[in-house]
């Protein structure tokens, strides 16, 4: 137990935070790894670092064990320059990197996209993108418009995440908290506070039993839908015979 927080508290020195610094030293060979990579970019010892200390400990956690030490080096360096400076970011250059390999998990060899160009690299996370504040709001809106019926028949328990998943798949570049973060506050305005409905506690059987329903209504308008298909086609075959 000693041991675990003596790791822990030198993981604080550079600035993780305390859940991510607990997590991290639960293991000996987490920890060993987390402070090989900071001691690899330099990582100083320093509040300041919390950032580039958390996304650090996340990308180890996240790049798959068949990816070279050059490319994971490129990932780590762009955390500590500040290229990578959020999870949206680092979660694009864990994709890229993971797409680049051969479906059996191994680096592509002797070909020059074993070791991608700086350039390459920072096309793919987007360096110099900035996403204004106002593009942000403006997906967020749209996306909340589209799905004004299902968020105001759920409420409080739509997912916001949702909304923060449509808006990638609009701008890949637009930081996943900003927009989590803006997606609850146009939901709150849409919603209006909270009613005792909302704070109650999940009917878990009354959601089953509305699920159902709406499965029958379903399946009973993919039946209407198949029978109208088959008349249209017996009364073309019939017209083709005459």
């Amino acid at each position: 137990m000693a041991e675990i927080e003596d790791r822990a508290k030198e993981l604080l020195s550079y600035g993780l935070d305390p859940v991510t610094a607990k997590t991290a030293s639960e293991s000996a060979k987490t920890y060993k790894s987390l402070l090989e990579i900071y001691t690899s970019v330099n990582l100083k010892k320093d509040p300041s670092s919390s950032t580039a200390a958390k996304l650090l400990f996340t990308s180890m956690m996240k790049l798959k064990p068949q990816v070279s030490n050059d490319i994971r080096q490129m990932v780590f360096e762009a955390i500590c320059d500040g290229r990578i400076m959020n999870n949206t970011r680092l979660e694009l250059a864990v994709n890229w990197v993971h797409a680049r390999m051969k479906p059996k998990g191994e680096v592509v060899e002797a070909t020059s996209m074993s070791l991608p160009t700086t350039q390459e690299f920072n096309e793919a996370i987007g360096v110099g993108i900035v996403v204004p504040e106002d593009e942000i709001v403006k997906l967020v809106k749209e996306c909340v418009i589209s799905n004004k019926e299902e968020i105001g028949e759920k409420r409080y328990r739509y997912p916001a995440g949702l909304i923060v998943k449509q808006v990638a798949e609009k701008n890949k570049f637009a930081d996943s908290a900003v927009v989590l973060a803006e997606a609850t506050k146009q939901m709150e305005a849409f919603l209006g506070p909270k009613t005792e409905a909302d704070n109650a506690p999940l009917d878990k059987s009354a959601m089953k039993k509305k699920k159902d329903t709406k499965d029958k209504k379903d399946e009973a308008k993919e039946k209407a839908a198949a029978e109208k298909a088959a008349a249209a086609a017996g009364a073309s075959a019939g017209a083709g015979a005459a």
